[in-house]
Protein backbone atom coordinates (compact mmCIF):
# COMPACT_ATOMS: atom_id res chain seq x y z
CA UNK A 1 0.00 0.00 0.00
CA UNK A 2 0.92 3.58 -0.92
CA UNK A 3 -0.19 6.95 1.41
CA UNK A 4 0.06 10.06 0.11
CA UNK A 5 -1.01 13.30 1.45
CA UNK A 6 0.27 15.81 -1.26
CA UNK A 7 -0.07 19.28 0.89
CA UNK A 8 1.46 19.46 4.66
CA UNK A 9 -1.67 21.41 6.20
CA UNK A 10 -4.44 19.36 4.30
CA UNK A 11 -4.83 15.85 6.25
CA UNK A 12 -6.41 14.31 3.31
CA UNK A 13 -4.89 11.76 1.37
CA UNK A 14 -4.82 9.30 -1.07
CA UNK A 15 -4.03 4.95 -0.62
CA UNK A 16 -3.13 3.31 -3.40
CA UNK A 17 -3.46 -0.17 -3.23
CA UNK A 18 -2.19 -2.77 -6.53
CA UNK A 19 -2.22 -6.37 -6.22
CA UNK A 20 -0.04 -8.71 -8.40
CA UNK A 21 -2.56 -9.12 -11.03
CA UNK A 22 -2.38 -5.11 -11.13
CA UNK A 23 -5.84 -4.69 -10.08
CA UNK A 24 -6.43 -1.14 -8.04
CA UNK A 25 -8.18 -0.06 -4.71
CA UNK A 26 -7.92 3.35 -4.63
CA UNK A 27 -9.41 5.33 -1.46
CA UNK A 28 -9.05 8.95 -0.65
CA UNK A 29 -10.18 10.79 2.64
CA UNK A 30 -8.59 12.56 5.90
CA UNK A 31 -8.77 8.79 7.92
CA UNK A 32 -9.97 5.04 7.86
CA UNK A 33 -13.40 5.50 8.43
CA UNK A 34 -14.44 8.45 5.76
CA UNK A 35 -12.40 6.94 3.18
CA UNK A 36 -13.83 7.15 -0.25
CA UNK A 37 -13.49 4.71 -2.56
CA UNK A 38 -12.55 5.98 -5.56
CA UNK A 39 -13.27 4.46 -9.81
CA UNK A 40 -10.94 5.11 -12.19
CA UNK A 41 -11.39 5.06 -16.00
CA UNK A 42 -8.88 3.60 -17.32
CA UNK A 43 -6.52 2.91 -14.73
CA UNK A 44 -3.67 0.85 -16.75
CA UNK A 45 -3.19 4.23 -18.80
CA UNK A 46 -3.23 6.45 -16.27
CA UNK A 47 -1.27 4.66 -13.82
CA UNK A 48 0.79 2.47 -16.03
CA UNK A 49 1.10 -0.35 -13.10
CA UNK A 50 3.44 -3.39 -13.97
CA UNK A 51 3.95 -6.22 -11.94
CA UNK A 52 6.23 -9.44 -12.03
CA UNK A 53 6.18 -12.42 -10.20
CA UNK A 54 9.03 -13.90 -8.47
CA UNK A 55 10.48 -16.94 -6.89
CA UNK A 56 9.63 -15.66 -3.30
CA UNK A 57 6.71 -12.97 -3.93
CA UNK A 58 6.36 -10.22 -6.20
CA UNK A 59 6.62 -6.74 -7.19
CA UNK A 60 5.37 -3.70 -8.75
CA UNK A 61 5.59 -0.38 -9.78
CA UNK A 62 3.49 2.36 -11.16
CA UNK A 63 2.87 6.07 -11.43
CA UNK A 64 0.85 8.52 -10.16
CA UNK A 65 0.66 11.90 -11.86
CA UNK A 66 0.45 15.23 -11.03
CA UNK A 67 -2.38 15.73 -12.90
CA UNK A 68 -4.61 13.51 -11.46
CA UNK A 69 -3.55 14.78 -8.12
CA UNK A 70 -4.81 18.29 -8.73
CA UNK A 71 -8.08 16.75 -9.94
CA UNK A 72 -8.44 16.73 -5.99
CA UNK A 73 -6.02 19.63 -5.06
CA UNK A 74 -6.66 21.99 -7.55
CA UNK A 75 -3.32 24.18 -8.36
CA UNK A 76 -1.16 21.39 -7.06
CA UNK A 77 2.25 20.76 -9.37
CA UNK A 78 5.50 19.27 -8.34
CA UNK A 79 8.34 21.50 -7.63
CA UNK A 80 12.00 21.16 -6.67
CA UNK A 81 12.09 21.20 -3.32
CA UNK A 82 8.07 20.30 -2.54
CA UNK A 83 7.41 18.85 1.11
CA UNK A 84 4.63 15.80 0.65
CA UNK A 85 3.72 13.43 3.43
CA UNK A 86 3.68 9.83 2.14
CA UNK A 87 4.01 5.91 3.84
CA UNK A 88 4.38 2.72 2.33
CA UNK A 89 3.34 -0.44 3.98
CA UNK A 90 3.40 -4.27 3.41
CA UNK A 91 0.88 -5.91 5.73
CA UNK A 92 1.24 -10.44 6.00
CA UNK A 93 -1.74 -10.58 8.43
CA UNK A 94 -2.88 -13.63 6.59
CA UNK A 95 0.09 -15.49 6.03
CA UNK A 96 2.01 -18.35 8.48
CA UNK A 97 4.09 -15.73 10.10
CA UNK A 98 1.71 -12.71 10.53
CA UNK A 99 3.87 -9.77 9.99
CA UNK A 100 3.92 -5.97 8.97
CA UNK A 101 6.52 -3.13 7.51
CA UNK A 102 6.43 0.31 7.03
CA UNK A 103 8.42 2.76 5.47
CA UNK A 104 7.80 5.58 8.09
CA UNK A 105 7.17 4.43 11.90
CA UNK A 106 3.66 4.12 13.23
CA UNK A 107 3.23 5.50 16.74
CA UNK A 108 0.55 2.97 17.89
CA UNK A 109 0.51 -0.19 19.75
CA UNK A 110 -0.74 -2.21 16.59
CA UNK A 111 -0.72 -1.49 13.17
CA UNK A 112 -2.75 0.77 12.34
CA UNK A 113 -2.02 2.25 8.50
CA UNK A 114 -4.56 5.07 7.82
CA UNK A 115 -2.43 7.56 9.91
CA UNK A 116 -2.06 10.66 8.56
CA UNK A 117 0.44 12.23 11.31
CA UNK A 118 2.90 8.89 10.95
CA UNK A 119 3.22 9.72 7.12
CA UNK A 120 6.93 10.38 6.66
CA UNK A 121 8.29 13.37 5.11
CA UNK A 122 9.33 13.25 1.03
CA UNK A 123 11.52 16.04 -0.29
CA UNK A 124 11.25 16.63 -4.19
CA UNK A 125 14.73 16.65 -5.55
Amino acid sequence: EFFLRPLLDDLRYFNFEFNANRALYLGFGSGMHDLVWLLVEEPAELFAPGASRLADGWEIHYRIPAAFIARFFPGFALTRGQRLRANCYKCGDLTPQPHYLSWNPMQCDTPAFHRPDDFGLLILG
